[in-house]
């Protein structure tokens, strides 16, 4: 059971760190409406990159730990009739609930990450090429734009 409560916690952070990025990429429809644009603090770069990486981390542990627990549940269902404590099946279920509660959470996130498609910097000149250039030089060629 501890154990959910960790994977709850870390879906409510991913989900927080979410919502503060979309509310400052999109001020009109989140929590920075109410705020002037003009003295709104820019959202630090480094810290939209880590909850994209946090959100894609959270949206594969769960995909993982739903399967996991769903397979482990399957086997605990064939235990029905031997065993007369069923404590193991429940934590299986509440397993494989938290892991599509951290999936979807994760996606969500991870969805909301991305830049606006009518944003000007991202055309800008830059050394990587911006938008424009499916495979940034400066990466070798590994960078591929989706």
């Amino acid at each position: 059971w501890l154990s959910l409560l960790a994977e709850l916690a870390a879906a409510l952070v991913v989900g927080y760190l979410g919502l503060r990025l979309r509310a400052y990429r999109d001020p009109e429809r989140g929590a920075g409406r109410r705020r002037d644009p003009a003295r709104r603090k820019p959202y630090d770069p480094v810290w939209a990159v880590g909850t994209a990486a946090a959100a894609q981390a959270i949206a594969y542990y769960g995909a993982l730990t739903a399967g996991w627990h769903a397979g482990i549940g399957v086997d605990q269902l064939t235990l029905l009739g031997v065993r007369s404590m069923q404590e193991p099946l429940w934590l299986c279920i509440a397993q494989g609930v938290a892991g599509i509660v951290l999936a979807v959470v994760g996606w969500i996130v991870e969805k909301s990450c991305r830049l606006p498609p009518d944003d000007p910097d991202a055309e800008e000149e830059t050394p990587y090429g911006g938008r424009r250039d499916p495979y940034a030089p400066g990466e070798g060629g590994y960078a591929r734009h989706r």
